[in-house]
């Protein structure tokens, strides 16, 4: 029975005890919900977990919320049909948040639940549209339902105080930074003091931008099949031309690291990519200059330092700005590189299961481990999560060991602080299928001695 409380893994890796009084503190992995659907995601704020399942599954878990508390276990049905995440009026702060504010992911209308189940949700500000929202130290900015108007709620959820901030304006370009407000209405790009009142229109004629801190790249109005692209510095107020928007080679994926144009991730230069992969890439300073860049080739990442991985024939390397030649890298023969990913100063590349590391300064690569497969998620410098085959592993590099967590898993989750959320499923049903979670220090103890080192 003790195997059946926590699944077949406990009862190898841990020591299982089903009469804990606090679930979340089991020494081994903990189920939170029992299904058949595999389409699952983890959510949190105040002390909650939500487990929400996809509709795109033929089950009686066709779209349906999940809320437990802390970790999730045990979590209880909110009601079927429901497809919800909690609104973020902190993001960086998901405790903080009130766990029963959602957004219905079906019509975009802020809900308060009963976390209990006892009643339906409550619908909540209905003239205005949850996908908007934008959160600030002072209340949220909200757009409205029609997406016509843009406004401040200091006392969200109520409307009491509630201020227009301009009709007809874009609903979804909103941003907060610099402790300032930025969107796009009456003509062009606004910035706004939240706690004053005062407004200015910082960039007449703009119709869509993004940002770093210090600066904005913003896209004019058409004319004729194309439209500006020009950097405004938020020191100085200048704005720089840097080319031409077109709509047949730049899709609008400002959030994507695919096609049209964007900060480089460096922060210090633009970037254009056209939508056919193989097109060359260009690059330009903040002034709108063009700079050297070795942009021929197909993308294969965008490290998080800038620039970007390309595959030019046999050759790969890390493209600069600045440079005309960039980084040949000396990724191994036989490397995969659709499940390449890329870090700070190097990549991490699979030859069959072993895990390779490329330097991006061109150094020769480095054995990491073996027994990886396509599917992985770094826990930390010294552990990763991986699938190999239907059996979620937990690698330890350092010392080339690994430990089976659980088996007949199709994917998972891993969420730092918290732990690895993942789904059992068992072709032929089984009891043990569902929803479970290992968590974070449990997830260290598998490799953990007496003396706290693998």
């Amino acid at each position: 029975m003790r195997c059946l409380r926590f699944g077949f893994v406990c009862c190898v890796l841990f020591a299982c005890d089903p009469q804990t009084p606090d679930l979340c503190a089991a020494e081994g992995p903990i189920r939170l919900v029992q299904s058949d659907n595999p389409r699952f995601s983890v959510d949190f704020a105040g002390g909650h977990t939500y487990v929400s399942f996809d509709g795109q599954w033929v089950s009686d878990l066709d779209h349906a919320l999940y809320v437990g508390e802390a970790c999730g276990a045990e979590a209880e049905l909110v009601d079927y049909g429901l497809a919800m995440s909690p609104v973020r009026l902190h993001p960086d702060e998901p405790e903080a948040e009130d766990p029963r504010l959602v957004c219905s992911q079906y019509n975009g209308k802020f809900f308060r639940l009963d976390l209990d189940g006892s009643r339906g949700p409550e619908l909540l500000l209905e003239n205005f549209n949850c996908y908007t929202l934008v959160a600030t130290p002072h209340g949220p900015v909200v757009g409205e339902a029609n997406n016509r108007g843009l406004w401040h709620l200091p006392d969200f959820p109520a409307d009491t105080g509630a201020a227009l901030l301009h009709e007809a304006t874009d609903v979804y370009s909103a941003e907060w930074f610099g402790e300032r407000l930025f969107y796009v209405g009456g003509g062009g790009i606004r910035r706004r003091d939240l706690v004053s009142g005062a407004e200015e229109l910082l960039v007449p004629g703009a119709e869509g931008f993004v940002h770093t801190d210090t600066h904005l790249l913003w896209r004019g109005a058409m004319d004729g099949d194309a439209a500006p692209m020009q950097v405004h510095d938020l020191a100085s107020g200048e704005d720089h031309f840097v080319g031409w928007y077109r709509p047949e080679e730049d899709e609008q994926e400002w959030d994507d690291p695919g096609p049209g144009w964007r900060f480089d991730l460096d922060g210090r230069h633009v970037l254009h990519l056209p939508n056919t992969a193989d097109s060359a890439i260009s690059a330009y300073d903040l002034t709108g200059m063009p700079v050297t860049f070795a942009g021929t080739g197909v993308r294969l990442a965008h490290p998080p330092g800038g620039g970007v991985v390309l595959q030019d024939g046999a050759t790969i390397r890390h493209a600069v700005a600045g440079s005309a030649t960039g980084t040949v890298l000396a990724v191994p023969a036989g490397a995969s590189l659709d499940d390449l990913q890329a870090f700070e100063d190097h990549l991490e590349v699979r030859v069959g299961s072993e895990l390779h590391a490329v330097p991006l300064d061109g150094g020769p690569s480095q054995f990491v481990v073996r027994h990886v497969g396509a599917v992985r998620t770094r826990v930390d410098d010294e552990l990763l999560l991986t699938l190999l085959d239907d059996v979620l592993v937990l690698v330890h590099p350092p010392s080339g060991e690994s430990r089976a967590l659980d088996h007949q898993v199709e994917r998972f989750e891993y969420h730092p602080g918290r732990g690895v959320y993942y789904n059992r499923l068992n072709p032929f049903g089984s009891d043990l299928d569902g929803v479970w979670a290992l968590t974070d220090d449990r997830l260290r103890a598998a490799f953990a001695t007496e003396e706290g080192s693998p």
